[in-house]
């Protein structure tokens, strides 16, 4: 399976819902593991960080663009 960067969900989509997903990876109230966590990683440093959660928040609003 192919990761999309910034859809931490694998719906196929980037949106609200993977920003609510990375945001909960970040607090502990949640974990992703596998695929899910390393698409939550869009700036690919190995962690799911407050850096992955802007990212993923400036491509939904169209004033960013995730690279894959």
């Amino acid at each position: 399976r192919s990761v999309v960067y910034g859809d931490a969900s694998g719906d196929g989509q980037i949106n609200a819902l993977d920003l609510l997903k990375v945001q909960k990876h970040i607090l502990g109230s949640a974990q992703l593991n596998g695929s899910y966590k390393e698409a939550a990683d869009p700036s690919k440093d190995g962690q799911v960080n407050a850096l992955d959660l802007l990212k993923v928040q400036k491509q939904i609003l169209g004033s960013g663009n995730i690279e894959q």
